[in-house]
This record gives C-alpha cells, structure tokens and sequence, in this order.
C-alpha cells in the first residue's frame, strides 16, 4: 500500500514534467512575441514606461490607443484654427486686418511650439483621468477631463505668446 502510494506520487510529479511543464513554457513562448514589441531597448525586460504600455495595451484587448495619430491629426487642425481664429489679432502687427507672409510664420511657429506641448497635455491628462488604466480616455472620462484640458490649453497659449512676446515676436 505505501509502496502503491509512492509510485502513485512519481508518476503524477513525472506526468506533470512531461505535459504540464513544456506546455507552461510553450505559453511564455507565445507571450513572449506579443511583449517584444513593448521592450524599446530590447534588453529582454519590460521595466518602467514600457510596462505601462504593455499593461496598457493588455486592458485595451490588444488594441491600438486612441486617439490614433489620424484622429489625433484632426484634433491638433482643429485646436490650431479655433487658435488662430482667436488669436489672428496678436500676430497681425500693422494692423491691416490680414497677415502678410512674416506674420503667417510667426504665427506657424507658435502653433507649432503649442503643438507640441498638446502633445504634454494630451499625456497628464490621460494619466490623470484614466480610471480603467487602458492608457485612453473614454467618453465619460473625457467629459470629467474636458474642463482642464481647456484650461492647460488656455494657459499653455497665454505662455508660449508671452515667450513669444518677450523675444521679439507678436505684439512687441
């Protein structure tokens, strides 16, 4: 009977080694592809942002973040004309009513500086709103975050114009 018990025991460990084991490590295998794409210094590790981003894109079902960059694209077109609509009188210096082609550039540049921080913007907000951690925000977590991300707009305008202004630039 002990003996019974014995041989029972070595043949449940020896069945888990032969089929359980190399099918645990064929997972991690086929996870392990999927994962490569996170490790952007490719030592094999996902630490820190790339983690994030894995586990990001694990809660998203494996699905690309939103916005994509089309929309993302259509977002910033739109953010730079409502701009220019509001602001075409800071970069108008003589006064005319229209820009001339120095005014034009400057204003590019500016819409250009903004860009980029929207671009900031768009990453605290998300962080900070994003309560299911899927790295996007969705239509309810946009709406709570729509009110500060107008006013990180705004204020992000009223600073690059007023660096702007200090260099030289619109509204000497």
């Amino acid at each position: 009977m002990i003996v019974a018990g014995w041989v029972m025991k070595r043949m449940t460990v020896l069945l888990l080694m032969v089929v359980v084991v190399p099918a645990v490590a064929q997972d991690r295998k086929a996870l392990a592809g999927p994962l490569r794409k996170f490790d952007a210094n490719g030592d094999g590790k996902l630490e820190g942002r790339e983690l994030v981003l894995a586990r990001q894109a694990h809660n998203r079902g494996g699905r690309d973040a939103e916005p994509n960059p089309g929309r993302w694209r259509d977002m910033l077109e739109r953010f730079e004309r409502e701009f220019m609509d509001r602001r075409q009188k800071d970069f108008d210096e003589n006064g005319d009513g229209k820009l001339d082609e120095g005014e034009r550039r400057e204003a590019r540049k500016v819409r250009e500086a903004i860009s980029e921080g929207m671009g900031r913007i768009r990453d605290e907000v998300t962080a900070k709103y994003d309560r299911n951690d899927d790295g996007e925000l969705n239509d309810e977590e946009r709406r709570e975050s729509k009110k500060e991300t107008e006013r990180l707009r705004r204020e992000l305008e009223d600073r690059v114009l007023a660096e702007r202004k200090k260099d030289g630039g619109p509204g000497r």
